[in-house]
């Protein structure tokens, strides 16, 4: 699966230059609609960051940027044309599901949880300030609006330029996923030694997190319980549809207590960082796939991440399936050794599988 030219000759030349621009290569055994459409999604990532520092006639740019509106349609205005470019990229924008405001919402609401746009008020927005971040000795993950793109290729949403000693204000790459370096069971461990319980006298209609289940999801590991066994455990409860309250419970005899696990730690799904490790600590990790294609990875994951390490991957990643997929990504190498790391210590056990088996 190593890249091959962009050649192709009934390949739109307004989308082979920007393949050319953004070094994005079509794949071996990859159609050419995928291909086209990888370009369009990187290109319109690179746009959205530029109007959001853009103004029009009718909405002025001000000091908190241009307005969420007028960036939004700018770039559905440019997607509406690249589509037309390449129609066969319709079916990796899921058009069945999607249609142009959608997929325009889907690449700002990456960006956005990502920290390439910055959102003032709930009506303006601008671009972060440029900044590079470490990512090894030859290359840099380069945040902010590019005024040229000699020295820099597009992974996913996110740009990679060769590093120069010049570059003085280049950061480590630790400051956009805090927790992503720390050991899982650590981070467990330390929070629950840290918290106060309450007793409880009613444990219905709770759910409680089976880490010896057998299964490749971290979704389908919560059962009811009668009762609830020896030592600290994770439960939940369900509020709605799809919404629960995440408790730690320990028991102490024949008492149970139980502690509420604060809002943050649902709304940014840094419990399921509680549960990778819950699985590793009963000797059962959660696995995932990879593929080395070429200068390439593909990686499948069987269940979504924390939030950060979610928000970084689908930064530098094209989803591999359609635009909505969550667990199938296809990246730079050039990412493979924070992305192994990053994985390794949420203590999810990669397999490679080799000759184009996944």
């Amino acid at each position: 699966m190593n890249p091959i030219n962009n050649t192709t000759d009934d390949m739109n030349p307004i989308i082979k230059t920007i393949a050319d621009d953004l070094k994005i290569y079509q794949l071996k055994n990859e159609t050419k609609g995928f291909f086209e459409a990888r370009v369009i999604y990187s290109a319109i990532a690179q746009h959205m960051k530029a109007a959001s520092n853009d103004a029009s006639i009718y909405e002025p740019i001000t000091s908190e940027g241009a307005s969420i509106v007028h960036t939004k349609k700018r770039c559905r205005d440019i997607l509406e044309q690249l589509v037309l470019c390449s129609p066969s990229s319709k079916d990796w924008f899921d058009y069945k599901n999607n249609n142009l405001d959608s997929i325009i919402e889907i690449i700002y609401s990456r960006l956005v949880m990502a920290g390439e746009l910055l959102k003032n008020r709930d009506r303006y927005n601008v671009s972060a300030t440029i900044k590079r971040f470490i990512v090894n000795d030859r290359v840099c993950y380069y945040r902010g609006i590019a005024t040229t793109f000699s020295n820099k290729k597009a992974s996913g949403l996110s740009l990679i330029e060769n590093t120069t000693a010049s570059y003085e204000d280049r950061s480590s790459i630790k400051e956009l996923l805090p927790n992503s370096f720390e050991n899982a069971d650590k981070y467990w461990k330390e929070y629950i030694s840290h918290i106060s319980f309450e007793k409880i006298y009613s444990i219905d209609n709770l759910e409680i997190f089976d880490a010896d289940m057998k299964t490749s999801t971290l979704y389908n590991c919560f059962k009811s319980v009668n009762s609830i066994p020896k030592g600290i455990s994770l439960v939940r409860k369900k509020l709605y549809e799809f919404d629960y309250c995440y408790y730690i419970v320990k028991r102490v005899g024949d008492s149970v207590y139980y502690h509420s696990v604060e809002d943050y730690y649902k709304e940014t799904n840094e419990h399921f960082r509680f549960r990778y490790a819950l699985r590793n600590l009963h000797n059962n990790p959660v696995k995932a796939r990879f593929n080395l294609c070429g200068d390439m990875v593909k990686l499948h994951l069987d269940t979504k991440l924390p939030n950060s390490e979610m928000a970084f991957l689908s930064l530098i990643s094209w989803p591999e399936r359609n635009i909505n997929d969550d667990v199938f990504f296809i990246f730079s190498s050039v990412y493979w050794d924070i992305i192994k790391r990053i994985l390794e210590n949420l203590h999810i056990e990669l397999t490679e599988m080799k000759n184009e088996t996944i």
